[in-house]
């Protein structure tokens, strides 16, 4: 995972099951997370998906958009 310069776009890239888990992770988080939560998605020696050199991702539950739908 990478962001780009001005923060307006993040890029990931991976094999096809790294990204599947990856994915499987952030939903299982919005489907369980309170609007207070947030996930860390950090490299850590023999991580299921990420590589050395990762950068680190926080995702979290915009409120706004929540309060919008």
């Amino acid at each position: 995972m990478s962001s780009s310069g001005d923060g307006e776009a993040l890029v990931v890239e991976g094999g096809p099951q790294s990204l599947s888990l990856l994915a499987e992770n952030i939903e299982s988080f919005a489907l369980e997370a309170d609007q207070s939560d947030h996930l860390h998605v950090d490299y850590f020696p023999q991580h299921d998906y990420l590589v050395e050199g990762s950068s680190s991702l926080v995702v979290a539950i915009d409120s706004d958009a929540i309060q919008a739908s």
